[in-house]
């Protein structure tokens, strides 16, 4: 794979992360409403658990990129 190919995949890569990080914001957020108003926050965990484990895997994927990069 040539280094265009790359840096396409690995700017696709950082448009995830951001992405993730968004979700990742909103869905702590939300924990914290669900908290306040005294509602039940395990499955909302739940997803913010699946969301942190996936985030930590395009981590790792952008890792891959750049090291093909290198």
């Amino acid at each position: 794979m040539g280094d265009d190919m790359h840096k396409r995949h690995l700017a696709e890569a950082e448009r995830h992360i951001a992405r993730s990080l968004v979700l990742i914001a909103k869905q702590r957020n939300l924990i914290e409403r669900l908290k306040r108003d005294g509602l039940y926050t395990c499955q909302a965990r739940h997803i913010l658990s699946l969301f942190e484990e996936t985030l930590k895997q395009m981590h790792a994927h952008r890792e891959l990129i750049l090291r093909a990069l290198r």
